[in-house]
């Protein structure tokens, strides 16, 4: 099953540095136009109390070995960090 944001954990595999901050115009640049509720809401971003993925995008870029931190929403950004493995 492909998904629009399988675009974006090719692109955080490639890069491979521990952490990558990206502005949303960054992201809309690999993925198209994020969602509204991806500019208000950390969930979207993956970003659960459980630690555990709900949304399909999110398990992309897990599996390219990324997890997302807060997003900063008044920036217009999103970080990304290298899990350990």
């Amino acid at each position: 099953m492909t998904s629009k944001y399988d675009g974006l954990a090719d692109h955080l595999a490639t890069i491979g540095t521990p952490i990558v901050t990206m502005t949303f115009a960054e992201v809309e640049a690999i993925v198209g136009p994020l969602p509204e509720t991806a500019r208000r809401s950390v969930e979207w971003w993956g970003v659960t109390v459980s630690g555990r993925y709900t949304n399909a995008h999110a398990l992309g870029w897990w599996l390219a070995g990324y997890v997302a931190d807060r997003p900063d929403f008044a920036a217009h950004t999103a970080t990304y960090r290298r899990l350990a493995r």
